[in-house]
């Protein structure tokens, strides 16, 4: 990845510092949808791969139900169905998985992206997905940072997610805080701004001097409404 000092003719800003949510704010997808596509093209033999998309397809109704548990429950259900070659993972993240969210990334984030990066804005994406996939996208959109979950690797395979490496809901300003620590900038001289789309993202929007909910669900939306956040509608609006 590019650091901000190297981009010709920009400034970096010491102080401005903007964090993205992934899933539904930058990109108009959510999560399983980088599973599905995985699952898809996982098998060379077309018979393994209906077989395995059905299986998925058979699953929503329990996603569905650990979503509505919580954030910690919705990613232990979503990381136990990782269970994929290491090597497979990697080429399919390459040719099959980037390729499909770049066409879901929002026109309205890219423009946004762009004028921060005229700034000389230092931006972060921090995300309850796998970093193998954050990571590729941060780089695709010119952002220089990530903070994502780590999957863990068992003799070539990925199987789930490393311990307590989900960076969801409270984790989010954790890791953002260790992030901004981690800078040699008062905080005083910090001007911070932040984008979510839902509830998850908010102990990380209320660390914000400037808090944007993007496409907002109803908690976050009603949160935005009581702090004078900025609701934006991206895309759809969906």
């Amino acid at each position: 990845m590019v650091a901000e000092s190297q981009h010709p003719g920009i400034k970096p800003h010491p102080g401005l510092f903007v964090f993205w949510d992934f899933d539904g704010t930058l990109v108009k997808k959510h999560c399983l949808y980088h599973l599905r596509e995985v699952i898809r093209h996982y098998d060379h033999r077309p018979w393994v791969r209906r077989l395995r998309l059905a299986d998925f397809y058979s699953k929503l109704p329990r996603f569905w139900w650990n979503s509505k548990q919580g954030s910690e429950s919705f990613n232990r259900f979503f990381y136990h169905q990782f269970r994929f070659e290491q090597q497979r993972y990697e080429e399919l993240l390459l040719y099959k998985v980037c390729p499909y969210f770049q066409q879901q990334v929002f026109e309205e984030a890219v423009e946004r992206i762009r004028r921060y990066k005229r700034q000389g804005a230092t931006q972060c994406i921090v995300s309850a997905s796998p970093k193998r996939l954050v990571a590729r996208m941060a780089e695709h959109l010119g952002i220089d940072h990530c903070i994502a979950t780590d999957l863990k690797v068992v003799e070539g395979f990925y199987r789930g997610a490393e311990q307590n490496a989900v960076v969801d809901a409270e984790e989010k300003a954790v890791r953002v805080q260790r992030f901004l620590e981690a800078r040699d900038v008062p905080r005083e001289h910090m001007e911070l701004h932040a984008y979510g789309n839902s509830q998850h993202d908010i102990p990380m929007l209320k660390l914000a001097d400037q808090a944007h909910a993007v496409n907002p669900d109803g908690r976050l939306r009603k949160l935005a409404e009581q702090h004078s956040w900025t609701c934006l509608r991206w895309g759809e609006g969906v």
